[in-house]
């Protein structure tokens, strides 16, 4: 019985540790750096591509593109010129979707405004609504 329980616990601690290993591959560009890179966040679509958003401190925006193939869509800027967003290095716009439907949150400037902006749309159809979630 003690040989059957060694032989069960060596054979587990041997399949703990035979795990396949992570392959990395090169990194890619996804815009210039005119678009800036502040608090970029990733999801994933129903067809499993990512897609990213990132905000630019500059002109207080925020940025989305897609994985199509091999390389990253040119950026489009989701927030109207009305509507400045709140971005840095530690803070900034947030994304999430299901399937083809993306939500993007964002917080309005200035930093002390308790106003937050929600910002859905649907991939297939390229709608882009804006709602605050506060009215």
């Amino acid at each position: 019985m003690r040989k059957l329980i060694v032989i069960m616990l060596l054979s587990v601690s041997v399949s703990a540790f035979a795990q396949g290993s992570i392959s990395w591959e090169a990194g890619m560009n996804i815009s210039n750096n005119s678009f800036s890179n502040m608090h970029p966040r990733v999801s994933i679509d129903g067809s499993g591509n990512p897609m990213v958003i990132w905000g630019r401190m500059s002109d207080q925006s925020v940025f989305f593109s897609k994985l199509n193939g091999t390389s990253f869509t040119a950026p489009v800027k989701l927030n109207p010129p009305s509507l400045t967003v709140a971005t840095a290095s530690w803070m900034g716009p947030d994304i999430a979707s299901k399937g083809d439907t993306v939500y993007v949150v964002v917080k309005q400037t200035p930093k002390h405004q308790i106003l937050v902006i929600f910002i859905y749309f649907v991939l297939s159809m390229v709608v882009i609504h804006f709602q605050n979630l506060f009215e």
